[in-house]
């Protein structure tokens, strides 16, 4: 069955990886000597939550794929996304364990190299269960773990649909003990930064969109996000604007309930930055992007004196380095991505 694609899910991934992009490469602002603006940075590193508009997209188009294929079983679900995720996911972390020889991010100060056991971590998609390790190789692979074990749990999910509600509250509290937690224990740095990028929190990221496809089609609510898309949007605008003066630590929640009416308005207006398809090449190396820039953006830091463009000004810098990473990017979808594709559709083809 061909699920069709979905030019609106599409926008909603080039935006999250630009705006990801953008705020990573903040790093860079440092080789430059540049000082932003305390209220502008703060706006642009609550950016970096765009990223959980990657769950989000997730829940919405796997619970949508779920409900299309109606296949009897989850054998073929559970191939498809692993050898999405996994072939670029283990060669980039293979590769950094040979070549590497920086202090990987996340890890404790002492250790100075990738250990065997972390790289088995990563491999494993346990490397959540040990918080020196859980950001240590790729320093973005936790949002990879809190995918792998969302598509362990979405068939459950799926099956018990009619109980939504009670699987949302149940996450919601989830969500809630564990901010509490943090607030009130006296746990280091690293253990706070690991909980809460964990399932324990992130989960209520996905949850939300099985109702955005549940009740899409709610003519009722689309309506009203045509009839007041602009007052919607000058909304979002205005929190978002907010949301840079002051830092609440339910600042996940405030998010995805902005990035749900940012959704409803694309889906229901047919705006052409967001219903195009010129712009769809960022959406299909969205996941090598995401695995490499910080990757490139941390080489480029660390070996900033010996770049030929370090007396550049920091503009040339930019699109010099963005460039590298659209580049080689592109090189990774085509030469890796692509033929994993094909090589799964192919084992699915002949297993049934």
């Amino acid at each position: 069955m061909i699920i069709n694609n979905l030019h609106y899910i599409d926008s909603l991934r080039w935006i999250a990886i630009i705006l990801v992009l953008i705020v990573h490469s903040r790093i860079l602002l440092t080789l430059a000597n540049i000082d932003i603006q305390k209220n502008i940075d703060t706006l642009i590193w609550y950016w970096q939550y765009w990223v959980v508009l990657f769950f989000l997209v997730s829940s919405y188009t796997l619970f949508r794929s779920l409900s299309l294929r109606k296949e009897n079983n989850y054998k073929f679900f559970f191939l498809r996304r692993f050898f999405r995720i996994a072939p670029l996911y283990y060669l980039i972390i293979v590769i950094l364990f040979f070549t590497t020889s920086w202090i990987p991010y996340y890890l404790d100060s002492n250790t100075s190299e990738i250990t065997i056991s972390n790289l088995l971590l990563h491999i494993l998609f346990l490397n959540w269960f040990f918080n020196n390790m859980f950001n240590s190789i790729i320093w973005v692979e936790a949002t990879i773990f809190i995918e792998v074990w969302f598509y362990l749990l979405l068939p459950f999910i799926y099956i018990y649909r009619k109980k939504i509600n009670f699987i949302f509250i149940f996450f919601l509290m989830l969500t809630f003990f564990s901010f509490i937690y943090l607030k009130y224990s006296d746990v280091s740095l690293l253990t706070n930064i690991a909980i809460y990028k964990s399932p324990l929190v992130q989960f209520i990221a996905f949850i939300p969109w099985c109702y955005m496809y549940i009740y899409e089609k709610n003519n009722n609510i689309n309506n009203i996000f045509i009839k007041y898309k602009n007052i919607i949007a000058l909304m979002i605008i205005i929190s978002l604007i907010l949301l840079s003066f002051y830092t609440p630590s339910f600042i996940l929640i405030i998010m995805i309930l902005l990035f749900s009416l940012f959704f409803m308005i694309i889906k229901n207006n047919k705006t052409l930055l967001f219903n195009n398809k010129l712009l769809s090449f960022i959406w299909k190396i969205s996941y090598s992007l995401y695995l490499i820039h910080f990757i490139i953006i941390i080489f480029v830091k660390n070996n900033y004196n010996e770049m030929f463009f370090k007396d550049y000004n920091i503009i040339y810098i930019y699109f010099i380095v963005f460039w590298i990473i659209f580049i080689i990017s592109t090189l990774s979808y085509h030469l890796i991505e692509i033929p994993f594709m094909k090589f799964w559709k192919k084992i699915i083809n002949n297993l049934k």
